[in-house]
Formats: structure tokens, sequence, C-alpha cells
């Protein structure tokens, strides 16, 4: 018998066996049985069932969904305990409840979010993915032969290969100059990647023109010797 108050059961079905698998429920139950022996009639205690909420997963994004190709973007799911990302490709690690990934076209996203009591619920997002590559300069360079920030940086430069890149002391004095930039500037004065001339430690300025029409790329960059 089945109650969804504790006081008023009702009979369930085809439930005449010693073992039941109960209907599914859509609030708490109780449950109890009623036995008959030999002309003698006995009802067991009441067991409840207390109905656990499915869980809702929701993701989150601060990039609004949307990255330039090249880049990578986070996304932030929660309402489980344990995930599942589809499909498995460019993300780095579909079990993580906050992978980055890294699509190279429109591509939606589905995570299986399952909690401890085994109940699971699904959700998509698509990430979109604008087609200019955008450029990220580093903001430091220490030409100090240490491994880190010996040459100087251009995120997805090489994407623009008619490239032009200026660099101004901050007298305004341009102060280096080079086309068709990939990377290995070690901070040197002139217009080659490495002169033996050393720029002094400081503030820097550059402009970098992409070519094919996209827009001038302009920032700071410190050097530290």
């Amino acid at each position: 018998q089945v109650s969804t108050d504790s006081v008023n059961f009702t009979n369930i079905t085809g439930g005449t066996a010693r073992q039941l698998i109960a209907p599914p429920i859509t609030k708490d139950s109780w449950f109890r049985m009623t036995t008959v022996s030999l002309g003698c009639k006995a009802v067991t205690p009441q067991i409840k069932i207390p109905l656990k909420p499915k869980p809702v997963i929701t993701v989150t994004n601060r990039d609004n969904f949307t990255i330039s190709i090249g880049n990578s973007t986070q996304l932030i799911a929660s309402g489980a305990n344990t995930y599942l990302w589809s499909p498995t490709s460019s993300i780095s690690d579909f079990t993580s409840p906050t992978p980055l990934v890294s699509p190279i076209i429109d591509t939606k996203y589905t995570v299986l979010g399952t909690t401890l009591d085994g109940c699971s619920d699904t959700t998509s997002v698509t990430i979109k993915v604008i087609t200019a590559y955008e450029i990220y300069p580093n903001n430091i360079l220490t030409p100090n032969g240490d491994g880190f920030n010996d040459t100087w940086k251009i995120k997805n430069i090489e994407y623009y290969p008619v490239n032009n890149v200026k660099v101004y002391n901050i007298n305004s004095i341009k102060v280096w100059e080079f086309t068709n930039y990939k990377s290995g500037w070690t901070g040197v004065f002139g217009s080659t990647l490495s002169t033996g001339l050393k720029l002094a430690s400081g503030t820097y300025y550059y402009i970098i023109t992409l070519g094919s029409g996209a827009a001038i790329v302009k920032g700071a960059l410190t050097i530290l010797n």
C-alpha cells in the first residue's frame, strides 16, 4: 500500500508479492505491507521514501559564449556533483565542472550532471566562434636568459603574415620596427630581431598594423633587463 500523507493508504495495483518495485513517485510517499496468514492479518510499519528534487544544471561563461578563433574560454557548470561533457574534442577535461573549450567553429556543448543520489539533468550551450583572430601581445619582456619572457610574444600574430610592428619610447621616438613579425624580438634597438644594442629598462608603446583591413592594435610594453 502507498500513501502521500502517511495516514490514508491505497492498495498498489498488482502489488501482491513479497517483493515490490514501487511505481514512480511525484512527492514524499509512505509504503507498508498488509499480510494475511492462517486467517491472521497484520500490517507492517510504514516506510517513508522522500522524493529528492531533480537537479537543474546551469552553465555560465564569462565571455558571453563567444570567442575569437584560436582562443579558449571556460564553461562553468553547477547543480550536480559529477559532470560529463560532449563532444569530448576541443575541451580540456570532459569530466570537469569548469573545462576550457577551444572550438574553431560554432560548437554546441552538452553537459550531463549527476547528483550523489544518482539523479541527473542535461543542458546545452553553444559557443560562437568569431573567425577573425584576435591578437594578444605580452605586456612584459625580460630578455635576461632565464627562459621566461626572453622574447616578445604576440599570440595569434602568425595569422597576419602581412603585419608591421613599431615600438616607441616614452618620448614618442621610434626605437624598433619589424615587418611580418612572428616572434624573436629581445628588446633591441633598430629594425632587426637582434642587433646587440639593448633598449633600457622602462615602459614602451607599440603600434601593430595587421593588414587586410584589420584594426590597428596599440598598447604598452614593459622591458626589464
